[in-house]
């Protein structure tokens, strides 16, 4: 596992490049609610959040994550890291990330009476099937999990087939059994209509997040009460 980034590592990044954003993703809220009930109903088990831009995608999928994680809830994410294009990380790549950031958040599948994951099961592992497998027994014991994955990072991985991206997430939900799961992604990482038709009915939702248009709203009223102040001033 030395050579994928800890959860703190590529968390750190993003919120590196996050700061240097001069905009931040606003959300109304009608959006808060639509978020709140796909997180409360236990029948939705992905979000799949539409913006306007990928920056925008990335920013909101942080900020989510963060907010995730100050209502104590547990959460695993699979986030660009620094050089991540020149390690051409894979799809298998993905999910073994998500392995080791569930061995940070539970520890306790280390000593599982049946099944524990072992070192030996981990050397052993050699496709993505083996990978799910072990996720699986990484997750065990607990009650809901969400799992955050970057757009640009996974359709890096799926060497932008967002077919192949959205099979990706697809298996997750069909192979995770040990815990109900809360996948979110961007509809940058996936090809909607394939995920669509693809996915069972009423798992997912999606919510449209129209932000450039309050950043728009947001601006011009900066610039009136700018206006403002000189006339006062004068």
């Amino acid at each position: 596992m030395t050579d994928i980034p800890s959860s703190g590592q590529s968390l750190k990044y993003c919120s590196t490049f996050a700061r240097r954003q001069a905009q931040p993703v606003i959300l109304s809220q009608t959006e808060i609610e639509h978020l709140r009930t796909c997180s409360t109903d236990r029948g939705i088990s992905y979000l799949v959040m539409q913006t306007q831009a990928l920056i925008e995608a990335k920013v909101l999928l942080l900020n989510l994550l963060q907010q995730i994680k100050a209502a104590n809830r547990p959460v695993i994410w699979a986030l660009r890291f620094e050089n991540f294009q020149d390690r051409s990380p894979s799809v298998e790549n993905i999910l073994r990330i998500l392995v080791l950031h569930a061995l940070e958040i539970n520890s306790n599948a280390l000593a599982l009476n049946d099944f524990p994951v072992t070192l030996a099961s981990l050397r052993a592992a050699s496709s993505e099937e083996d990978w799910l497998s072990i996720l699986n027994r990484c997750l065990a014991g607990l009650e809901e999990v969400y799992i955050i994955v970057d757009p640009e990072l996974l359709r890096f991985a799926a060497e932008n087939n967002t077919c192949t991206s959205a099979d990706m997430l697809l298996a997750l939900k069909n192979s995770i059994t040990s815990t109900r799961l809360k996948i979110i992604v961007s509809s940058f990482g996936i090809n909607k209509g394939y995920f669509a038709r693809n996915s069972a009915a009423g798992s997912w939702k999606a919510i449209q997040i129209d932000n450039s248009q309050r950043q728009r709203l947001a601006k011009r009223k900066r610039q009136h009460s700018a206006r403002i102040r000189r006339l006062r001033g004068s």
